[in-house]
Order: structure tokens, then sequence, then C-alpha cells
């Protein structure tokens, strides 16, 4: 009987060291995530910009940051609670739970993180949105709920970045047509196969980064019911009715496809990355 209460009191030591061992591990993640939402709650974003990764700042603004996280509500930030905790040898961490208000309310998070020049920056930080959201066909399908998620730049002032950006868009080779009747195809034959390997493979860096291959099959998924002749669109030349350029040299084209007994509808945008434009955002609608 004291061999099976000592063997329980050592397994619950073992338990106990490897929650402290988690712990210790990943104070420094946590300790990133909690500075920056202090430096919103005294209103100051270009400080909690020192706790973003590169990656982040090129893909989000700071007026989108104060738009997810302002100020009117973080001044009352009261602390963080991660019920989950992580960091990999690859130099990845991730944290979920929920960042507490003084009014008693919270807001669930999930928060990934990298290590950059030794370092822990925030890379993607996920809300969960309020409300009801609802798959439908008949309106704009797209790789995220929210197209702002996935097409947006995080810009500080510098002229060094423009210039570097404006040489990569110079250097990335536009032709209109064949850029958004390409990416067309690639997303009308995973539809098809409800393969979306190559499809999410020919995307830009910052969409894959924002959004899972995973996310991008169950947003595009149900397009596959709709009757209409998907396979002719590959022998179909895109109508293209908008062009607009945006910061950081993304492009967006609005058009379609003269397909039937219903037109499918696309908004493409493209990011140039490595001299070539490659998908930003990606978005149907059938009608």
């Amino acid at each position: 009987m004291k061999t099976f209460f000592k063997i329980i009191f050592i397994l619950f030591i073992l338990f106990v060291g490897f929650i402290a061992a988690v712990m210790y591990f990943t104070s420094p993640i946590t300790l990133t995530a909690e500075n920056f939402f202090y430096a919103i709650q005294n209103n100051n974003y270009r400080e909690a910009g020192k706790y973003l990764s590169a990656n982040f700042k090129k893909t989000t603004t700071v007026e989108q940051v104060k738009q997810a996280f302002p100020y009117e509500r973080f001044k009352n930030f009261a602390g963080c609670s991660f019920t989950n905790r992580s960091v990999t040898a690859d130099g990845t961490g991730m944290l979920e739970g929920k960042v507490e208000f003084k009014d008693g309310s919270f807001m669930k998070v999930k928060i990934n993180l990298i290590k950059e020049n030794g370092e822990w920056k925030i890379d993607h930080i996920t809300v969960p949105k309020a409300g009801l959201t609802e798959v439908d066909t008949n309106g704009w399908g797209s790789s995220e709920q929210n197209a702002d998620n996935n097409r947006a730049n995080y810009q500080q002032p510098s002229n060094q970045n423009e210039n570097s950006q404006s040489s990569q868009t110079q250097g990335a080779n536009l032709n209109e047509e064949q850029l958004v009747h390409s990416a067309m195809v690639s997303l009308v034959n995973a539809i098809l196969s409800d393969d979306y390997n190559d499809f999410y493979n020919s995307t830009s860096t910052p969409f894959k980064n924002t959004v899972s291959l995973v996310r991008t099959q169950s947003a595009f998924r149900p397009f596959k019911n709709v009757k209409i002749n998907w396979q002719d669109i590959k022998d179909m030349k895109p109508v293209i009715t908008s062009r607009e350029k945006e910061e950081q040299g993304i492009i967006k084209y609005l058009g379609y496809y003269p397909t039937s007994p219903l037109k499918v509808y696309f908004n493409f945008e493209f990011y140039p990355e490595n001299g070539e434009y490659k998908i930003f955002g990606a978005f149907l609608k059938v009608k």
C-alpha cells in the first residue's frame, strides 16, 4: 500500500515538474504577447510594433491593428490567461487563451510567434468573430471569412521599404488576362478535384502565413456543387471589369467568366514576390 502511494506521489511530482518546465520554456513568448497588449493599453502602437514580426508588419497596417485592438477597449486591459502554450525547436511558438479586461469581459485569442534575431515576435493573431457566419455560394466565397485579414499591409514609415517594394513591383511580370486566367484555372482545378495543393502552392507568402490549406479547401469546397460549366472556364477569357492598384504594389482585378446558366464573378488580388505576381486574395461569387 505504501508503495502505491509512493508511486502516486512520484507521478504527482513529475507532473508538477512538467507543468513548471512548460511554464518556464514558454514564459518568453507569454511576455512578448503581454508586452504587445500593454503597449496598446498605453495607446502606443509604435511600441506595440516592436513585438511584431517583419512579416506581420509587411502584411498588416497600423490602422488595421488599431481596428482589431482599439485603445478604447484595451485601456482597460487586465492581463492574459493562456491555457495552451507551446514552443518548438524550429523557432516557432503558440499561445491560446484569452485577453482579460477590468470590466470582467474577455477576448479569445490564438497567437503564433516566431523567433527573429534571437527575440520572440508575434507573427499572427487569430481573434474569433462574434455573430453568425454562413457559407453561401450566392455570395462572395473566399479563403477568409473576413477579406481584410489577408489583404492588409502593416507599414512603418520607411523610404527604403517603399523603394524596395517599388523595384519589386516593376520587376514583376504583369500580363493581366493571363494572370487572372491562370489563377482562375488553378482554382477551378482545385474545386473540381478537391485537391488544393497546387493552388495553395501558387499563392503568395503573406497568403500562406494568413490562411491555411485546410481553410482554403473548406472555403471553396461549396462551389463544387454549383451546377455551371466549370470545365468550360479553361477555354474562356476573363472579362475584367475593374482594376485597382493598392498599397505595396498589390493589384486587384474584378470581373467574371460568361459561364452558364450563371456567371462566375471573381475578385483576385496579386502581390509582387520574387519577380512575379502571386495570389494575395481570392474571392468568387456565382449569380
